[in-house]
């Protein structure tokens, strides 16, 4: 499981996901041998439901930025090697995403995340929950695709942006 090898290599892991999802984590977690309530009492591990939001309760890509950035710099703050972040995309984007703000955000989370090695994002994208164009939203942003803690390969369906800083 990647959160443990995360925490065993001194990482700040954070996953964010609904309630019921990261409950399912812990015992995930607490199955595979990590002390889930140690790891959350000294910073290791953040697990939570709610994230920062625009005052209409939507998606806001400034603010997601806003929090990989404060997340990274207090996880090294803090004494950590890094960060490493994952999250169901459905969830944190809401059922009314706007696809282009969506391919924005995640190019410019790419470009932070390739400027700043100490920090490993993870972006769950689980087939059912999205819609078609999300899908190839996701798809077409990402250059690798992970398939499970050995196994990833570079995406065939990858698109590089045209100006990754936009």
């Amino acid at each position: 499981m990647m959160l443990r090898r995360y925490l065993n290599q001194n990482y700040r892991c954070l996953y964010g996901n609904s309630e019921p999802l990261v409950a399912e984590m812990r015992s995930q977690l607490s199955q595979v041998g990590v002390d889930v309530s140690r790891a959350e009492r000294n910073g290791s591990l953040v697990l939570f439901s709610n994230l920062p939001r625009s005052d209409s309760g939507r998606f806001d890509p400034e603010l997601g930025m806003n929090f990989a950035v404060n997340e990274l710099q207090r996880a090294l703050n803090d004494g950590f090697a890094g960060l490493f972040a994952t999250g169901d995309m459905a969830w944190e984007l809401g059922p009314d995403c706007d696809h282009a703000m969506v391919r924005s955000y995640e190019q410019r989370l790419d470009a932070f995340v390739e400027s700043h090695p100490q920090f490993t994002v993870l972006c769950l994208y689980h087939g059912p929950a999205l819609s078609s164009e999300l899908a190839r939203v996701g798809l077409a942003t990402h250059q690798a695709m992970f398939f499970h803690e050995h196994l990833s390969v570079p995406n065939p369906a990858y698109v590089a942006p045209a100006n990754p800083e936009s």
